[in-house]
């Protein structure tokens, strides 16, 4: 284990010379901006808007809002994860990286280990960053802020690990592209069925809540971003 952390900064040396951080940080100061945008505008016309009876504009707009934030940085982590690790075994093995390390001294298991542990080290902070970045610009531009704040930010960041694991285990099996149209398709797989869980329960149907709820325990992407 004592050759985990050294994996690690491998992986964490290849993201920057691959220059992953900068097209990433580029596209979400990108996201921030025009998250800021929406945010200025939607909140400042609701005085135009008339009050339901019982329902705050404000806080229904803000949550609105913040939830389609949540999803975005959903989205924008599991790009991440999968670009950091849809060729990592495949790659390794063709430059000859590969054999000497699984085979002594640290074998298979340990590697996986590793290199999924290096993948989260840079999307876990990434993911908690551009959710307290979308919170704060909700609560400063709308002066609106969620009740829960810690958990959902750990369920994200749970959902993009869980996708960094597939698509680690991806690579060992299929090359970079293939792997990567794989992960993309088991992640709007889950998003399809909490879509077919909302609308079965609108129908009130059991049969559709059922599968939906089978779905979302085999990819549950959707359920984590709910």
């Amino acid at each position: 284990m004592r050759a985990v952390p050294t994996i690690i900064g491998y992986g964490l040396r290849e993201a920057l010379r691959r220059k992953v951080f900068a097209v990433v940080l580029l596209l979400t100061a990108g996201f921030l901006f025009l998250y800021w945008l929406a945010n200025h505008y939607a909140l400042r016309d609701l005085s135009n808007v008339g009050q339901p009876a019982g329902i705050d504009p404000r806080s229904y707009a803000g949550a609105f809002i913040f939830g389609l934030a949540m999803f975005a940085t959903l989205f924008l982590g599991v790009v991440l994860a999968v670009f950091l690790t849809l060729g990592t075994v495949r790659n390794d093995a063709e430059r000859g990286l590969l054999q000497p390390l699984v085979v002594r001294p640290i074998g298979r298991q340990t590697l996986l280990l590793a290199r999924w542990l290096g993948a989260i080290a840079i999307c876990t902070p990434y993911v908690l960053a551009v959710y307290a970045a979308s919170m704060v610009i909700t609560g400063l531009t709308g002066h609106w802020w969620p009740d829960h704040i810690v958990v959902p930010a750990l369920e994200l960041a749970a959902g993009v690990a869980l996708v960094a694991a597939l698509s680690l285990l991806g690579s060992v099996f299929l090359t970079a592209v293939a792997n990567g149209i794989a992960i993309f398709m088991v992640f709007g797989a889950g998003l399809v069925a909490g879509l077919l869980g909302t609308i079965g329960h609108v129908l009130n149907s059991h049969t559709l809540e059922h599968a939906a709820k089978i779905a979302a325990y085999i990819v549950p992407f959707e359920a984590l971003y709910q």
